[in-house]
């Protein structure tokens, strides 16, 4: 799946995907566009669940440079391992 950067930002609660992506690098996150497809930049299933965290703990009230350290913590080939198997399921159940 592939998603574009105003998806990515709209899940980490940005108002604007440029203030997201200065955001992600500003505090070095594990976030990188794939291969440009028709001239944009587009971002895989794992980016988006980082997004989501991201957006989620910065809900709870957690700074966004908070959020980025608790985000650098994680494990990504794990986290990226049960997103190929979730999406495994998902495609078998069909």
């Amino acid at each position: 799946m592939i998603y574009s950067s105003k998806e990515l930002a709209v899940a980490a609660n940005f108002p604007n995907p440029r203030i997201f992506l200065n955001e992600c690098t500003r505090y070095s996150l594990p976030i990188e566009a794939k291969p440009v497809i028709r001239g944009s930049n587009r971002y895989s299933l794992l980016d988006l669940t980082l997004a989501l965290v991201m957006g989620e703990l910065k809900a709870y009230g957690f700074s966004t440079s908070a959020a980025a350290d608790l985000i650098k913590r994680l494990n990504l080939e794990v986290v990226g391992a049960v997103l190929d198997d979730f999406c495994a399921f998902i495609r078998l159940t069909r």
